[in-house]
């Protein structure tokens, strides 16, 4: 019964966090136009779905990655992958 919760508040809490990143690439989108001037809906549109599409590609090989090397270096693999993400978007 124990893992039964725990298993629902991961996953509960997985789909919250991927909502709130669509939401925040929803968002982002009005300042594309101030950035970049000459964008057009069409580009705009290729960056919200390439961001989704990473997320989806990231959720299917990491069941693969987790079979192959584990869970525990795929939960660091992806915290690291988040960390590296961060930085990047600080330093834009």
């Amino acid at each position: 019964m124990k893992n039964i919760i725990t298993l629902t508040i991961v996953g509960s809490l997985s789909g919250l966090s991927f909502g709130y990143d669509t939401a925040v690439i929803s968002g982002a989108t009005l300042y594309l136009e101030n950035d970049f001037p000459g964008i057009t809906a069409r580009q705009q549109e290729m960056v919200v779905s390439f961001a989704l599409l990473g997320a989806a590609l990231g959720a299917l090989c990491s069941g693969s990655f987790a079979d192959r090397y584990g869970r525990r270096l795929a939960i660091i693999f992806g915290d690291l992958l988040m960390i590296i993400g961060c930085v990047m978007m600080a330093m834009a």
